[in-house]
Order: structure tokens, then C-alpha cells, then sequence
């Protein structure tokens, strides 16, 4: 016959691996410490080219309708210590734009090639390019282009600059 102290040392070990694997995913937990991996919210540190078209927008079309493209390139400081990969990115200003296309990339420092995948190692400065293409058009020809934009890591931290200013490139008139 089983005894209640034979079920109690079978049940003993289950019930601990359960409350280890529940604490593993737990962020105010006790054992939080031994399980969680530390991810600052604050990643990076973004700071526009300082080369005089290095933030700048232009005219194009989407079908029959007037569109603009947003591009530009900034110096992505890695202030953590894991290595960082720009995952997204946000046209947070102006508001009420239909996106059409987003791309971020990072340069690799050997190759000086732009792709998604390349990661900014800890402690270093990567060049990262951005591209919007958004449409209906919202400034005029010849005019700058004031926006707030979002760089997303891996971890999903959101990192926003404000207030970029955007040159016009051109063309002035569509055909």
C-alpha cells in the first residue's frame, strides 16, 4: 500500500522544478537573479550624421498617387553589453502617413556592407541607414521636413530622436 510520506517525497521534486521553471519566466520573483537576463531598456544612443545631406527627403510616385521618400543615416552608439541589431523602425512625426516601405540596416565594420542582419557590437559606434517611403506628400518642394522617428532593437526597446531635420533633394516637379 502507498503512504501519504511515499506520495510526499515523489511529489517533492515535481513541485520544486515547477516553482524553478514558473520563477524562470517571472520578473519579480526571488530567484529572479539567477534565471533573468538582464536587458537595460536603453541600448542605444543615436546621433545624426553631421554631413549636410545626411538627413534628407525627395518626390516620387506610388501608382498615380505623389509620394516622398525619408532617408538618412545616423551614428548608433551600443551603450550595453550585448551586441545590438536595429530590428525596426517608427515614423513616429507626422502622424496620419500611409507607409508604404521601411528599412533600417547597419553597416558592417569590415565590409562597410548595410544589411539587416549586421549587429552593433558592445561598446562600439555603428552607421545605420533608414529609408521611408510614405505617401500622400506633406511638404512642399524646397521646404524641410521636420520628423521624430523610432529605432527598434532586438529587445524591443524603442530608441526616439526628435526634431530631425529633413533637406528636400528634389525632383521640384514630378513628370
Amino acid at each position: 500500500m502507498v503512504s501519504l510520506r511515499n506520495i510526499e517525497r515523489l511529489m517533492k521534486p515535481l513541485s520544486d522544478g515547477l516553482r524553478s521553471a514558473r520563477n524562470l519566466f517571472r520578473r519579480d520573483g526571488p530567484d529572479q537573479a539567477k534565471h533573468h537576463i538582464d536587458i537595460p531598456t536603453k541600448t542605444l544612443i543615436l546621433v545624426p550624421d553631421m554631413s549636410p545631406y545626411a538627413l534628407r527627403w525627395g518626390l516620387g510616385k506610388a501608382g498615380d498617387e505623389e509620394a516622398m521618400q525619408i532617408s538618412g543615416t545616423l551614428q548608433a552608439t551600443n551603450t550595453s553589453r550585448y551586441a545590438i541589431r536595429a530590428a525596426g523602425i517608427k515614423l513616429l512625426h507626422p502622424r496620419d502617413l500611409v507607409m508604404l516601405t521601411r528599412l533600417v540596416t547597419i553597416a558592417d565594420p569590415e565590409s562597410r556592407m548595410h544589411g539587416t542582419g549586421n549587429l552593433i557590437a558592445p561598446g562600439r559606434i555603428g552607421d545605420l541607414s533608414f529609408m521611408f517611403f510614405v505617401t500622400p506628400a506633406i511638404t512642399m518642394p524646397g521646404m524641410p521636413l521636420v520628423a521624430t522617428i523610432a529605432i527598434l532593437d532586438q529587445f524591443g526597446n524603442e530608441h526616439v530622436i526628435r526634431d530631425l531635420e529633413f533637406r528636400f533633394i528634389g525632383p521640384h516637379k514630378l513628370p
